[in-house]
């Protein structure tokens, strides 16, 4: 069986400055990816681009199979209808993500008629429970309320329920919690543990934090300066990491436990990563 997601010799360019080197990944129905790296690594052109959500200045080539199409050969037209049906993104900055023009329930309503046909009626009754399902009391009066009005903790979870409420195939977290205070990220990582728990397809989260890899996910990329340096089943990335930035990545999570030198990046190496 084929997988939901399957990635092959992906490069991601901005102008002529090509940022991401050619790359492959693939991810199966009930799979939690991370793609992780820090800031510059390229892992956010990589989630937003094999989706087609990069700037107008960005390029992507190669080919993403999802549900057996290739991504990149579709028309705007096509790309919107399978993101619409199949596809969802959690941006990283909600408030940001959010229209601030439009009511949450006006943005709500407008998502599930895109969906389905159906009353405005139902739609909003139906983003009243998808609003609770995320833990947000009183559902029917954060439906008036404009993205401005709303915490960034309850503007994130908004944006979980808007995301969910397509019943999406493939889920893309991108940095879902960085721009939340600490207390919040952590209600944040629990309330996607619970939908994670619950999708029957496939998520890929980016994120700079192998903290929160090791909380959601099943396997791993590790990029850094726009390619992948290491990748598999995250226990086993945890357990012995082969890659000099890997392992530095992981000496930097609280009560990382150093085994001698095997985990401890090397500093005198000329081609260090680093």
């Amino acid at each position: 069986m084929s997988p939901l997601l399957d990635v092959n010799g992906v490069t991601i360019s901005y102008g002529d400055v090509e940022v991401v080197h050619p790359l492959s990944f693939s991810v199966d129905r009930g799979e939690v990816l991370g793609i992780v790296g820090e800031s510059g690594s390229g892992k956010t052109s990589v989630g937003l681009g094999m989706i087609g959500l990069l700037p107008r200045n960005g390029r992507a080539t190669g080919e993403v199979m999802f549900e057996g199409r290739n991504l990149l050969a579709m028309s705007t037209g096509e790309l919107r209808r399978i993101r619409r049906r199949s596809i969802s993104v959690i941006m990283q900055n909600p408030a940001k993500a959010l229209d601030p023009c439009y009511t949450v329930g006006a943005q709500f309503v407008e998502i599930l008629r895109l969906r389905e046909p159906m009353s405005r009626r139902a739609a909003r009754a139906e983003a009243e429970q998808r609003l609770r399902q995320v833990g947000i009391a009183a559902p029917a009066h954060r439906l008036k309320a404009y993205p401005h009005e709303l915490s960034g903790g309850m503007a994130q979870r908004v944006m979980v329920a808007l995301c969910l409420a397509t019943n999406p195939s493939l889920l893309v977290a991108d940095e879902p919690t960085s721009a939340l205070d600490v207390t919040i990220q952590a209600q944040i990582l629990e309330l996607l543990k619970s939908v994670i728990a619950d999708l029957s397809g496939a998520v890929a989260i980016i994120t700079h934090d192998f903290g929160i890899v090791a909380q959601l996910c099943t396997k791993v990329c590790v990029m850094n300066a726009g390619r992948i340096v290491e990748a598999g089943p995250v226990a086993d990335v945890f357990a012995a990491p082969q890659h000099e930035y890997t392992r530095h990545l992981l000496s930097l999570l609280p009560g990382h436990l150093h085994h001698d030198d095997q985990t401890r990046p090397a500093r005198d190496e000329a081609e260090s990563p680093i």
